[in-house]
């Protein structure tokens, strides 16, 4: 019996995509979440001759973002209605295209090849913007472009036993939920 080749398709360059969601602009989130991706940056270089690895930090604290109108009717595959078959009905969007979600973030999540997503821990979990950056993801996480990809969480707290384990096990749930 013959051996089966095991082959492995490696893209030529892997894009990590850093998102921090404090409300304050560069604090101790953002520091945190670049540190996580200087840490990618490093394995990156020890993998070189496989593929390049390219990483990029979005700060939310100053960047518009329209909450979600819960019209997932819009974009659930076939406007929510059962389907047969296995193939995925087309999307149709969000309506909302007009904010920094819709026009820069959005494509930048498509593109990216893995995530590190950073909240500080309000009241045992995270921040109402990662709330609404969650909230806002659900179109792209329908047409598939989220399925598989590596996410990881981070958070700080002001004090020790703040909520910071809760804050993380809620970041995973949104991860986990949304197929990464």
């Amino acid at each position: 019996m013959a051996k089966k080749e095991f082959t492995v398709d490696i893209p030529e360059k892997v894009k990590i995509l850093g998102i921090s969601a404090g409300h304050r602009e560069k604090m101790n989130t953002y520091y945190l979440v670049l540190l996580a991706l200087k840490a990618a940056e490093k394995l990156g270089k020890k993998v070189a001759n496989i593929c390049d690895l390219e990483t990029e930090i979005v700060d939310l604290a100053d960047k518009h973002i329209e909450p979600c109108r819960n019209c997932e009717w819009r974009h659930l595959p076939g406007r929510g209605l059962p389907y047969k078959g296995t193939e995925r009905p087309k999307s149709i969007g969000c309506p909302i295209t007009d904010d920094y979600m819709a026009k820069e973030l959005m494509p930048k999540m498509k593109e990216a090849d893995g995530f590190i997503f950073g909240s500080p821990t309000y009241t045992w979990s995270y921040t109402s913007k990662f709330r609404l950056f969650s909230e806002r993801f659900s179109p792209i996480l329908w047409e598939g472009h989220l399925t598989g990809k590596p996410a990881a969480g981070v958070t700080v707290g002001e004090m020790p036993f703040g909520g910071q384990e809760t804050c993380l096990s809620h970041i995973n749930t949104i991860i986990h939920a949304s197929e990464m």
